[in-house]
């Protein structure tokens, strides 16, 4: 076998072995596709941001005081937001999801139907047993406008018990 062989099965193996990790984590993101769509607007907070919010005191006087849920949205390390008016991206949205209810990768936690919004929270079963678990709140709405859906995730080490 010649050097510049060698060299070049060398390359492409390390080239390989750099780039698998990053496609495995894309595929384990289900909406990433969503996050360049133009329909969609999209948007990530990482935990600088949250906790940069949650000294400003905005919302204060906007959310009852409940000491429990203050902690538990303390414990919010991401928070992405995925919201549409495109009827077609709701419908792939919800196709998504549903996807993942059948392949028990998110189980349903509560789920509201009021005269044309339909509001699901979801959590990823698999993150039960990690120090980050996954949250997910599923909105469809007809009322704000029909076809509209927002899904949020939520990441943080939440107490689901």
């Amino acid at each position: 076998m010649k050097f510049s062989s060698i060299k070049k099965i060398t390359s492409t193996l390390l080239f390989a072995a750099i780039l698998l990790p990053s496609l495995m984590i894309a595929q384990n993101n289900p909406f990433q596709k969503f996050e360049s769509n133009k329909l969609v607007t999209f948007m990530e907070m990482g935990p600088e941001v949250l906790q940069l919010l949650e000294s400003t005191n905005l919302m204060e006087d906007k959310i009852p005081s409940n000491d429990k849920m203050s902690e538990q949205l303390k414990e919010v390390k991401k928070l992405k937001l995925y919201m549409t008016e495109d009827t077609a991206i709701g419908k792939d949205l919800s196709k998504v999801i549903q996807k993942l209810k059948k392949d028990n990768k998110i189980e349903e936690m509560l789920s509201i139907n009021d005269g044309g919004d339909n509001v699901q929270f979801y959590f990823n079963p698999e993150s039960i047993e990690t120090v980050d678990k996954e949250i997910f709140l599923y909105v469809q709405s007809d009322k704000i406008k029909k076809g509209s859906s927002v899904l949020i995730s939520f990441v943080g080490n939440f107490d689901l018990s």
